[in-house]
């Protein structure tokens, strides 16, 4: 049409600057600017979100009951890298999400395990999570906070090495790793809350 001005090019500008605000990155001066000239209702809505993610961020470094766990694994090589992680928790049984920031399944199962994780305080139960370098940096330590474990973000090499040792050809996958460190169960999607118990309550019992 000759153009790139008007409402149509506004939305696509905004759901751009939308999309950084959903990743957990804050508007920066140059996009702050480039609200300016929207749509004024785009604008307000922009702003709002960026400002409710700024406070999240700010209530997010209060939070506790994770744990990122900061070791070089860039170091390790791939195939002595899962036990590396896994090492420390000897002597407890280890449930194991393998997820990526992007994966609203992930997030869903998540929320779904959240409760049943609380049952399991005080016993010798660990929950670990592990993402790849396709989880974005940032938006994977916005989200964590949320996420009550310990956790690691590994290099797309070792990721790739793990999808073909254990079979992971989609997030989310689960592992159980008994107490002796010997993975004892993998499946790709959530069994549920209730198998999920099962199985955990089954390795406790050994």
């Amino acid at each position: 049409m000759g153009t790139d001005k008007g409402l149509l090019f506004d939305m696509l500008a905004a759901q751009k600057l939308a999309a950084s605000i959903s990743e957990f990155r804050p508007l920066d001066e140059q996009e702050l600017a480039k609200t300016n000239t929207l749509n004024p209702a785009l604008k307000e809505e922009l702003i709002e979100m960026n400002e409710k993610l700024k406070l999240t961020i700010e209530e997010n470094k209060k939070k506790s009951g994770y744990t990122v766990n900061r070791v070089n694994i860039a170091d390790i090589p791939s195939e002595e890298l899962f036990n590396a992680i896994t090492t420390p928790y000897r002597g407890k049984v280890v449930f194991v999400d393998f997820w990526a920031t992007w994966c609203g399944p992930c997030r869903m199962a998540m929320k779904e395990t959240e409760p049943v994780k609380k049952e399991y305080e005080g016993k010798d139960v660990v929950f670990l999570y592990l993402a790849a370098e396709n989880s974005p940096k940032g938006t994977w330590e916005q989200m964590i906070p949320d996420i009550k474990g310990e956790h690691y973000r590994v290099t797309a090499e070792q990721w790739e090495y793990w999808g073909k040792k254990f079979g992971i050809n989609g997030v989310p996958s689960y592992m159980v790793v008994a107490k002796d460190g010997t993975p004892v169960h993998f499946q790709v999607g959530f069994m549920g809350v209730d198998k999920m118990k099962e199985m955990i309550d089954k390795e406790l019992a050994k």
